[in-house]
């Protein structure tokens, strides 16, 4: 399903579909208005997509793709873990002051607008936010091996926490849209690291 090369016209229908979802959500967003702002039309759109669940499920794992390797990106970069705390704080400020993160998590959000009994691919969520605990995990670990952290926790409470953290952020700043809160969490992902 992944792997065959799109088109410019899949490109413009999941590229409208991701604005629309993030904008006003995934059950607010029609397949009439997805196609309206594609330049489309139906038959095109269904030669891509059997349906908008379908095309939920492709936008979040566009998505989730870019997401980690952004902040893989970030890990590899980053000198200590504080600095990696940092770069992906600015990078998550940067995000919403460009209007990208304005409405919190996209995946988080695409999946609480879903009834649980209406996902049909209940593993896929688990492995979403599973994975990315494993790779804030490895991240940890391989710090610790390094001698660049001394936490007694495990890495793996370390990732959970900081997943905490992260969603708990995004949200706080789509209820109240304080840019500070951003600058202010440092301290909360800096705790986690604490013994």
């Amino acid at each position: 399903m992944m792997g065959r090369k799109r088109t410019n016209l899949e490109d413009r229908i999941i590229q409208s579909a991701s604005n629309l979802f993030y904008t006003n959500g995934f059950s607010n967003t029609g397949i009439a208005l997805i196609i309206e702002k594609a330049n489309t039309n139906k038959t095109s759109f269904y030669q891509y997509f059997k349906s908008k669940d379908e095309l939920g499920h492709k936008y979040i794992w566009l998505f989730n793709k870019k997401i980690i390797h952004n902040v893989i990106r970030l890990m590899r970069k980053s000198q200590s873990t504080e600095d990696f705390i940092k770069r992906w704080l600015n990078m998550l400020k940067r995000s919403v002051k460009n209007k990208k993160l304005l409405n919190g998590c996209p995946v988080a959000n695409y999946y609480s607008q879903l009834e649980i009994e209406k996902i049909k691919d209940k593993e896929y969520v688990h492995y979403l936010s599973h994975n990315w605990i494993k790779i804030l995990t490895k991240y940890f670990s391989m710090q610790k091996k390094a001698n660049k952290l001394k936490s007694k926790k495990s890495s793996e409470s370390l990732a959970k926490q900081f997943f905490i953290i992260y969603q708990g952020l995004l949200n706080t700043y789509k209820l109240t849209q304080d840019i500070t809160i951003f600058d202010e969490s440092y301290d909360l992902f800096m705790n986690c690291l604490e013994n």
